[in-house]
């Protein structure tokens, strides 16, 4: 542009010091009308010319920008292009995803209900132990308190018993008597020791419930059944309303008048006396409930002997007394009645009675509807739960084993 700037001008006026600077301004003297239009339209050319190039600079400046903005936005879309690419390849994954994490939340929301229904069970078994405890607080209450009725019982049972026996031996106006108690009087005090501690007469009968299978079984339509010791009469009275013929044996006559009220069938003699005056093999069912702790070991085996003699073909024997494996009825419970001669194991008792000749003995530990137990916590309370299941189960076993059992047998 600076050439064409300086050609614009034709080269006037003439350079300093050329050699035809005069005859060039001469000629531009003569020519001037004529060239200064052309100078100043060479001008106006170069002025265009020189604002058309800054227009082209300019417009190049832009083209560049564009040109690197464009670039760039290429890249960022190529980028974008490739994150979209990869979305879509991991879409399937996203879904996966999505499923499990339902999934997870529908195990969370089960967690949950799970923690709600664990909680729940621990305050209801709470609830429960604390039902348990005043329930248990409640009996002992009931039990202290019948105890003490029962005591009172048996000391007026005991002073119209000793007060009819003196009338009949004793001058009317001779109420007390320093001589020794005769055995008449011995039976007045069973008397009421079993009507303090043995328990009523309906607790007893729910108590032998479980015999009563296994006597109609070896019944049959025509069998009799011997109760030997049958005391009160509770058994009696069950096989009666059972429709099964049953004889009773005791020595004690201080039961006569109830024997009698309930029409029940019993002889008053020596247990073992009676049994001798019986036919052989005629007997198809013998008892002895808390009998055999009374006895001596050669009474109790002569028992056996003549029970043996007197069944007949599968008759059956049933031998009940107190279990000693209850450390309380062992320790405590067994000496509340002073007749008792000792404890009897029931390995035992099994085995005199397996000596003497009776098969299929087996031994039934009788787990009553009153007996108590430690029950075992529950899981839900903690991992150490695992290390109380032993203790609880000696406790259990010797603590609160059946408070009786009974040996059953066969003759052959």
């Amino acid at each position: 542009m600076s050439l064409a700037k300086e050609d614009a001008d034709l080269g006037l006026p003439p350079a300093q010091g050329s050699r035809l600077r005069i005859i060039k301004k001469m000629i531009a003297k003569f020519a001037w009308p004529v060239l200064r239009h052309q100078i100043h339209f060479n001008n106006l050319i170069v002025k265009e010319m020189s604002e058309f190039a800054t227009r082209i600079d300019e417009t190049r400046d832009f083209v560049e920008l564009h040109r690197v903005s464009l670039a760039h936005h290429t890249e960022v879309l190529v980028r974008f292009e490739e994150t979209i690419a990869a979305h879509n390849l991991s879409s399937s994954s996203l879904s996966g995803l999505a499923e499990e994490l339902r999934e997870l939340a529908q195990r969370m929301d089960h967690f949950e209900n799970m923690a709600n229904v664990q909680r729940e069970i621990t305050e209801a078994f709470t609830e429960l132990e604390n039902l348990r405890q005043k329930i248990a607080d409640d009996r002992e209450t009931a039990d202290q308190t019948t105890a003490e009725l029962q005591m009172r019982l048996a000391r007026l049972d005991l002073f119209f018993e000793d007060y009819r026996r003196s009338l009949k031996s004793q001058p009317s106006h001779a109420l007390v008597d320093e001589t020794p108690l005769p055995p008449a009087a011995l039976e007045g005090i069973y008397f009421a020791l079993e009507n303090a501690f043995r328990g009523s007469p309906d607790l007893i009968k729910g108590r032998l419930e479980v015999y009563l299978e296994n006597v109609r079984t070896a019944t049959g339509d025509d069998g009799v059944v011997l109760d030997v010791g049958c005391g009160r009469g509770e058994w009696l009275e069950m096989l009666r309303d059972e429709g099964i013929s049953a004889t009773g044996v005791d020595a004690n006559d201080s039961y006569r008048e109830q024997w009698a009220a309930a029409g029940l069938d019993v002889i008053t003699a020596n247990a073992t006396d009676y049994m001798r005056t019986l036919q052989p093999g005629t007997i198809a069912v013998i008892t002895a409930f808390h009998l055999v702790e009374h006895l001596p070991l050669d009474v109790m085996l002569e028992l056996l002997d003549l029970a043996n003699q007197l069944l007949r073909p599968g008759g059956l024997l049933i031998l009940e007394t107190p279990n000693p494996e209850n450390l309380i009825v062992g320790a405590s419970a067994f000496y509340l009645d002073p007749t008792h001669q000792r404890p009897i194991p029931p390995r035992l008792l099994e085995f005199l009675v397996h000596v003497r000749g009776f098969v299929d003995v087996e031994i039934a530990r009788l787990q009553r509807g009153d007996s108590r137990t430690l029950s075992e916590p529950s899981e839900v309370a903690g991992p150490w739960v695992h290390d109380l299941l032993p203790i609880i189960e000696l406790i259990n076993t010797q603590l609160f084993a059946p408070q009786d059992y009974a040996v059953l047998a066969h003759h052959i």
